[in-house]
């Protein structure tokens, strides 16, 4: 719902952690369904799972194994996002864009990865405004 508001502000979506893509996907769909064509959605993710927390001395223990084992847990490829796009995308077959055969255009031309970490992709980003930011 709030992404569908934030389309009556100026700027692009971004959704930092995307993962697999589940909720980049619904975003994308928005953008489409309302031709947002002055908007891009950014993707922001490292695809190495989650960053290593700094361990204080005697603070190890097993946490180091538990971490390790929850961040290969949450690890996505950029090439699994990229494949969910393609499998998922099929709803937006009924659009007058994707009717005229352009979606993957449309889809290349609005939709721009940020691989790496947070901390070194987000503050270099060429985005100018944000409508909509959604973090996980």
């Amino acid at each position: 719902y709030l992404a569908t508001e934030a389309l009556n502000v100026g700027g692009d979506f971004i959704e930092a952690g995307v993962f697999r893509g589940g909720t980049a996907i619904i975003m994308f769909g928005i953008l489409a369904c309302n031709n947002a064509s002055e908007r891009t959605l950014w993707l922001a993710d490292s695809f190495a799972g989650l960053p290593k927390p700094e361990w204080h001395e005697g603070d190890k223990g097993g946490k180091q194994e538990a971490w390790d084992g929850l961040s290969k847990k949450w690890t996505a490829s950029q090439f699994e996002l990229n494949k969910n796009f393609d499998k998922f995308g099929g709803w937006y077959n009924e659009l007058p864009v994707v009717s005229l055969g352009r979606l993957g255009q449309w889809q290349d031309a609005h939709r721009e990865i940020l691989a790496g970490w947070f901390k070194d992709t987000l503050p270099t980003a060429p985005i100018e405004k944000v409508a909509f930011l959604r973090c996980d």
